[in-house]
């Protein structure tokens, strides 16, 4: 994708950022990184080099922390709002149940971004976060081509110009429609899961936060994210997460543009 009219978007993390921003380099594409942390700190501090080489190559560092703020669990699901929204199209390439990756598809859905999924063996439980995509409507991707098509991306002069393209290239290269796209490398690494409950679900667990949310969200009829926050006062970054925690608990359904409804005790079925 790095060769195609694209930036790509990612937390930096270990994993499938770091090797997506990788393959960007070596294709000379530019890509941003939204880090968990001040931007004096390097975090995961093996991805220094690769960060002074995104820099190098006109990429973007950028972070809502001040300078000195260390990286902290409650901050990589907090800063996965920004990555689906410097985004046109979500990537997730596998995510288990309390995946990190899973809220930055929740919020890409909420800011009317694309999400894409790859497929998954149906037997793994390390990509149940998978499944649950496919099966709320995520697109599924069988390769970069996908997304080239879906967003009619093509070539940057440099590999427009190569010899050789093949016939999916030439057809995409000779349809010049958007010179700018956005693409973005799923959330994948451990890092951004630590700020998810990774226990399972639980309808006799809910934190504080999530009873209230829960009290607050009717049976009979949807609500809308900015009613939520309005009633419980809880912060959006923090919201979101609860909110995709409680539907993947089945507490909950979200119901776009709606809003969400209480699942719990109801034989109501709302159409």
């Amino acid at each position: 994708l790095g060769k195609y009219s694209t930036i790509i978007v990612s937390g930096g993390a270990r994993g499938i950022d770091s090797h997506g921003h990788e393959g960007l380099l070596a294709s000379q594409g530019y890509g941003i990184v939204v880090m968990g942390c001040g931007l004096d700190i390097v975090y995961p501090r093996e991805n220094s080099k690769l960060f002074d080489r995104v820099l190098a190559n006109n990429g973007l560092l950028l972070s809502e922390y001040p300078p000195g703020t260390p990286p902290s669990a409650k901050h990589f699901p907090a800063r996965n709002r920004i990555i689906s929204g410097l985004s046109r199209g979500v990537i997730v390439v596998e995510a288990k149940s309390s995946s990190g990756s899973l809220i930055t598809a929740d919020m890409a859905v909420s800011e009317g971004r694309d999400v894409f999924v790859v497929p998954c063996n149906l037997l793994d439980h390390t990509a149940d976060g998978n499944k649950f995509l496919m099966r709320n409507g995520a697109y599924v991707l069988t390769g970069y081509e996908d997304i080239v098509e879906q967003y009619h991306l093509t070539l940057r002069d440099f590999f427009a110009t190569e010899e050789k393209l093949s016939p999916a290239k030439k057809k995409l290269s000779s349809s010049k429609k958007e010179e700018h796209s956005h693409v973005k490398e799923g959330d994948l690494s451990s890092n951004t899961c630590k700020g998810v409950d990774s226990h399972g679900p639980s309808m006799l667990s809910f934190s504080l936060d999530k009873s209230l949310i829960l009290s607050e969200i009717p049976h009979d009829r949807c609500i809308t994210v900015s009613d939520i926050l309005k009633v419980t006062h809880i912060p959006l970054q923090q919201l979101q997460p609860l909110l995709l925690e409680l539907e993947l608990e089945g507490a909950i359904e979200h119901q776009p543009p709606r809003g969400y409804i209480n699942m719990t005790r109801s034989d109501i079925l709302v159409h």
